[in-house]
């Protein structure tokens, strides 16, 4: 199987599962005890979030270990004073849009120049009111990897005393990240860069007012309480220091041959934001021979993993909300499919995967 859909998950990098692994074979205490093993596993679990936060530059006491970007962004955005104003966009994932709409908040649903992936600091700054509260906005479009112009956001949203609540998850592991100031709140899976599934973070400023989704032990400042799982928090630090070796120039310019064998093999092919700046693993095309959902199980059936969009939106059958709001015709949406590399994907693999998107489209 050549695996193109690493936006919606990544495979276990060796390394790391080999510490997961390790760890679970060990008597681990509950980190809360006294004894011997219990102690063990507090100084791994204090040694795994420092060595998380090095990578955000934060203290320890700033970050929270969640199950994932879903519970991260939740908990972030109901934290929004309420009744107040969120500022947001129609092209953020379903956790964001699902969390906001929980909110007693008024919602401005911003939408991008027609064509374009991603909103700008001009499009926040008119929409802020005396209201406004919070801004949420996804660092790199999920489906089209499209980039925010994230410092200038941050730099908006705190002239303005706003809170920002940053959807890292397409971003981290594809890009270098640099950690904005002002009232932030960060939102990551770590089965996006290549760990388990089942932990991801929420790394936030002094000034962000964190409320918790549930209380329990009194664990993690008291603001996720629950035994922390070790395991897979060693595993999440293992995973953020192998990205000190990716090379994103190297995925950039092997995502950039891949489109290029598009173009050179295929008539009248579309990549998406293809002018616009993108993180380095991802091509969404159009294909105008066939339909994606059929173009998909094509190239299933030929040992090719590609995506429709978000994986938690593929069982919808639905065209894309994020090309819909991009202004694409929905004949050009349903034609449709994102290709997501990673530091594991090789040129073969592309050669191949060409090969075989051609003759799937020959077919038609």
């Amino acid at each position: 199987m050549i695996y193109l859909d690493n936006n919606a998950t990544t495979k276990i990098d060796p390394k790391v599962k080999q510490v997961y692994c390790s760890l679970l074979d060990q008597l681990l205490g509950n980190p809360g005890s006294m004894h011997r093993p219990g102690q063990h596993a507090k100084q791994l679990l204090i040694q795994a979030r420092r060595s998380i936060c090095e990578f955000f530059s934060v203290s320890p006491k700033h970050l929270i270990v969640t199950s994932g970007a879903t519970e991260a962004l939740t908990m972030a955005i109901l934290s929004c004073p309420p009744s107040s104003h969120i500022i947001t966009s129609s092209l953020e994932h379903a956790a964001v849009r699902e969390a906001v709409l929980q909110t007693s908040c008024k919602v401005t649903w911003l939408s991008p120049e027609s064509g374009k992936g991603a909103i700008t600091a001009d499009q926040i700054e008119k929409a802020i009111t005396p209201q406004t509260a919070m801004v949420v906005i996804m660092a790199a479009n999920n489906e089209t990897g499209a980039l925010t112009d994230l410092q200038a956001i941050a730099e908006l949203a705190y002239q303005h005393n706003l809170l920002l609540v940053v959807d890292a998850v397409a971003w981290i592991g594809k890009e270098t990240w640099k950690t904005p100031a002002g009232k932030v709140a960060i939102c990551m899976s770590g089965h996006k860069i290549h760990a388990p599934v089942g932990i991801g973070c929420l790394v936030y400023s002094s000034g962000f007012p964190l409320k918790p989704l549930f209380s329990g032990g009194g664990q993690q400042q008291g603001l996720r309480g629950g035994t922390e799982s070790v395991a897979l928090t060693v595993a999440l630090a293992q995973a953020f220091a192998q990205l000190e070796m990716v090379r994103y120039d190297e995925i950039r310019v092997l995502r950039n041959y891949f489109e290029q064998q598009l173009k050179n093999n295929i008539p009248d092919v579309l990549i998406h934001c293809e002018h616009e700046p993108r993180v380095s693993n991802v091509s969404n095309v159009a294909f105008s021979q066939c339909e994606g959902e059929t173009l998909l199980m094509k190239l299933d059936l030929a040992s090719v993993a590609a995506s429709h969009g978000s994986a938690c939106q593929s069982g919808a059958l639905e065209p894309s909300h994020v090309l819909t709001n991009m202004g694409l015709s929905k004949h050009i949406v349903k034609r449709s499919l994102r290709f997501s590399l990673s530091r594991m994907t090789t040129k073969e693999e592309i050669n191949r995967s060409v090969a075989i998107l051609r003759s799937c489209l020959v077919e038609e």
